[in-house]
């Protein structure tokens, strides 16, 4: 069961998914996390404050994250991961977008992985109040932006996709918990 948390910056997807990670571990020990350092590669391309580079460079720094994130998850099967292959998509379309193309093949390559996931959870921006950390893009309107193309996305695909905005960390595992429970009974019985 490979599980994707989907959302822009800032909605607690990290901390939801070793919340999950935790819950699932209880009836599969062989469930893990697949954490992408999103911050070490942009350190690494020196792209940590998104304001004072080219988009060319961000665009650059989203390929880079689609390569780790495919070399990093490649033949696992029982995983959840906090970045989702629609943010990748919904990051590379906005920043395109504002330099006045659009790159196909990155975008359909992301939805194409998108599609082989057997739930994303979709955390709202808004849902946690913003906080800045010198990644994290801070324009409202981008992170709206983001937020509705990933939400278009999971409907125009028909992704099966829960979304969360409740802030309640238990209450979110346990909306995650019924959702697997609704389509996967046999995980949960040991």
């Amino acid at each position: 069961m490979k599980i994707a948390i989907t959302g822009a910056s800032s909605t607690g997807k990290t901390v939801l998914m070793s919340d999950i990670v935790s819950a699932l571990c209880s009836y599969d020990d062989q469930f893990s996390a697949e954490y992408i350092d999103v911050r070490a590669i942009a350190d690494r391309m020196n792209v940590k404050d998104a304001v004072k580079h080219s988009q060319s460079n961000l665009l650059d720094f989203q390929t880079e994250i689609y390569s780790e994130k495919y070399r990093h998850e490649f033949g696992k099967t029982k995983y959840v991961t906090d970045r989702s292959y629609l943010d990748l998509a919904a990051y590379y379309a906005i920043r395109e977008s504002e330099l006045g193309k659009v790159s196909a093949s990155y975008v359909e390559s992301c939805i194409l992985m998108a599609r082989s996931f057997d739930l994303h959870i979709h955390l709202p921006f808004g849902r946690l109040a913003f906080e800045e950390d010198g990644y994290r893009p801070s324009n409202v309107g981008f992170n709206i932006d983001i937020d509705c193309y990933i939400k278009s996305k999971l409907a125009e695909l028909s992704l099966r996709h829960l979304t969360i905005k409740t802030p309640d960390r238990s209450f979110s595992v346990s909306m995650v918990l019924n959702e697997l429970r609704s389509f996967n009974p046999s995980f949960f019985v040991r």
